[in-house]
């Protein structure tokens, strides 16, 4: 497991998972940080949205 905090912006958000996603075995996660609704964090789910849409096979799940 991991846990991203990281730069806000969407591309980098977007980035990260990227770099990340590719250390996760199988039954892993990525524990993120500032996911919310609020304006502060459009950008972080912006870029969680982007990265999900391009690796529909990953899963996303709100615990």
């Amino acid at each position: 497991m991991v846990f991203l905090d990281g730069d806000h912006r969407k591309d980098a958000v977007k980035q990260d998972l990227i770099l990340l996603s590719s250390y996760i075995r199988p039954g892993g996660g990525i524990v993120l940080h500032d996911v919310g609704l609020d304006y502060s964090a459009q950008e972080v789910r912006q870029g969680v949205e982007q990265f999900l849409k391009e690796h529909p096979q990953k899963e996303f799940r709100i615990v």
